[in-house]
């Protein structure tokens, strides 16, 4: 195998490795100076770097390592390596005759990435490795031998490069506790709560929550404690310091007062049940002062908001500590029907004590509606033929949920009958679901400032239906757009006609490599290829290296008609819902942040 002589060769040899990845260790770094050569404003440079690791690569070739199929159920061994500019991962089965190889995955650092410290450029390889061997890991029980937290691992033939622990005669450190500020808030507009968890490099994680129920200013501090304590156990956090601007309740928790009421007991000994779930737990109290950030989030959330997208916010509906007889006095309204506004009560009356209202219509009417339901474990639950059972919840809860399904933090406008299935695959149910997802659609600010109008009369279509699945594409381009940090400026997005699948990415410039790379990584590496693309006249799709591409690939090209982009209505409506969506999430933040929230619209 000679040498490139041209950016085209080496192109191709970069192509093989990628192709060849899978069965080479440490691809991505072999690949390195390569990949370097095409970054070239279209001249060719062969380096002695290149002609070295083109010399490695054809000794390395010479001996490639045997792979084998994994036995079911096998215990696998991942072995992880990292350097300044590329992380790699080899998958190994242990057998008699020593330990085999089953799989070989890397990736070029770049970016942000490469200023990675090497904890966490370790961290971010087993990240790629999971990603990458996910279906490994879900048929296999996989183990990650190392010494160095997560760290360097003793590698098997050519695998990793030798590591050596500089302080490895030293005594481990100490694990740094997490801080967490908490604070609640209580007045004729409502009680909140709040807790801000800091990591030990100083990362703020903020969370809120409105309480839908009477309170206390003393609960609500136990609230906001509780609140923390489950975010923190979530988070996996073992040392917690918990700072209070409450001295009755820092004093309750480090036991220097005593809880003579029987709310704060019971308040109390939740938090010493939660205590066992942390190796280490102290509590500090500080002047309100000292505590302003937790403060004015409990107070943002107690009038409602607006809340930035950093913020985690809920709704509680029901104190973390159940008052004594809550129980008790719940089943007894639900028995004797006393909440006439939740319309969960005629079917738990029915089905707890045979209840039936005097009307007969109106009990001939429940009867067959309660066929569709049943209760499990104290709930009420919505069946189906082909779904799933639904929780049944109450027409407050539901609106929360539509709410923060189509413009919370998560949320990306959607169409009502969109949020509607999201609600139900949340496993939720309430009889208005529909009706809802229209009523805060119409109430959402961004949807009625940046929709679309319909003014042309509605009348019926006639499509053309496409033959198969990923047949045919529809390719556009549209921008510009504020350009960002790393120089994006348009986005290609092209869409599948026969189910309406979406694939879109931002770019630097409109050139006809661009469009090929795109159609490459995201057409025939994931979809296969497809037999027609739908496209205008633009120079890009025109092109002759394009048309190379294309033909080599034995697939057909139709242009659309010159000044008439209905030719091509599909792509053209996906362009116009990605641009109404990216408006509605930037509403109010940095326009340069929209490369960062096109995966959220697709």
């Amino acid at each position: 195998m000679k040498p490139p002589s041209s950016v085209r060769e080496v192109q191709k040899l970069a192509g093989r490795i990628v192709a060849l990845s899978r069965f080479l260790s440490k691809a991505a770094e072999r690949g390195l100076p390569f990949f370097k050569t095409l970054r070239g404003a279209g001249k060719f440079s062969w380096t002695p770097e290149c002609q070295s690791a083109f010399e490695e690569l054809k000794q390395y070739l010479q001996s490639p390592p045997a792979l084998i199929s994994p036995a079911p159920g096998s215990e696998l061994l991942l072995y992880l390596a990292a350097s300044p500019v590329a992380v790699s991962a080899a998958l190994f089965q242990e057998t008699k005759s020593g330990q085999k190889p089953v799989y070989f995955v890397s990736e070029a650092l770049q970016g942000a990435k490469k200023r990675y410290i090497e904890m966490e450029t370790l961290a971010y390889a087993l990240v790629m490795a999971l990603r990458k061997l996910k279906h490994y890991f879900q048929a296999h029980k996989v183990t990650v031998p190392s010494q160095y937290p997560l760290g360097e691992s003793q590698v098997l033939a050519d695998f990793v490069a030798e590591w050596t622990l500089a302080f490895a005669s030293e005594p481990e450190p100490v694990e740094q506790p997490w801080v967490m500020y908490s604070d609640g808030s209580w007045s004729h507009k409502g009680a909140s709560v709040a807790a801000v968890l800091t990591s030990p490099g100083g990362l703020p994680i903020c969370y809120a929550a409105r309480l839908q129920f009477d309170t206390t200013n003393n609960a609500a501090e136990y609230d906001a404690i509780l609140l923390g304590l489950k975010k923190a156990k979530a988070l996996g956090v073992r040392r917690l310091l918990i700072r209070t601007d409450s001295k009755l309740v820092a004093g309750h928790v480090d036991k220097s007062f005593e809880a003579k009421e029987e709310g704060m007991k019971r308040y109390l000994e939740a938090i010493r049940s939660m205590e066992k779930c942390f190796a280490d737990i102290t509590v500090q109290h500080l002047p309100r002062g000292q505590n302003e950030e937790a403060d004015a989030l409990a107070k943002s959330a107690a009038y409602g908001g607006p809340h930035s997208p950093g913020i985690f916010f809920e709704v509680l509906y029901a104190p973390n500590v159940p008052a004594e007889g809550l129980d008790v006095l719940a089943i007894d309204q639900a028995e004797l029907g006393e909440d006439p506004v939740d319309w969960r009560t005629p079917f738990v009356k029915y089905f707890k004590s045979g209840w039936f209202p005097e009307d007969e219509a109106e009990a001939k009417c429940l009867q067959l509606r309660a066929a569709k339901y049943k209760i499990v474990s104290g709930q009420l639950y919505r069946s189906g033929v082909l779904q799933p059972l639904l929780r049944c919840i109450s027409f407050a809860e539901g609106e929360e949920m539509a709410k923060e399904i189509h413009q919370g933090l998560c949320g990306a406008h959607q169409a009502t009958r969109t949020v509607a299935s999201k609600v139900f695959r949340q496993g939720v149910y309430w009889p208005t679901v529909l009706k809802v997802c229209v009523e805060q659609v119409k109430k959402c600010e961004s949807c009625q400032r940046h929709g679309r109008s319909q003014t042309a009369p509605q009348y019926e279509l006639q499509p053309i239906a496409p033959i198969w699945p990923f047949a045919r594409w529809g390719l556009d381009i549209i921008g510009p757009f504020p350009v960002v940090r790393n120089g994006y400026k348009f986005a290609i997005v092209a869409i599948q006609y026969f189910s309406r699948w979406i694939e879109a990415e931002p770019l630097k410039a409109i050139t006809s490599a661009a469009v090929q790379k795109f159609v490459w990584k995201n057409f025939v590496c994931r979809f296969g290829v497809p037999k027609k693309f739908i496209t205008d006249n633009g120079k890009q799709f025109n092109s002759s290296k394009f048309k190379e591409l294309c033909e080599g690939l034995n697939l057909e090209i139709r242009f659309t008609s010159v000044a008439h982009p209905q030719s091509n209505g599909a792509a053209e409506r996906a362009n116009g819902k990605i641009l109404e969506a990216l408006k509605k999430r930037l509403k109010g933040a940095a326009k340069g942040k929209w490369p960062d929230e096109m995966l959220s619209v697709l």
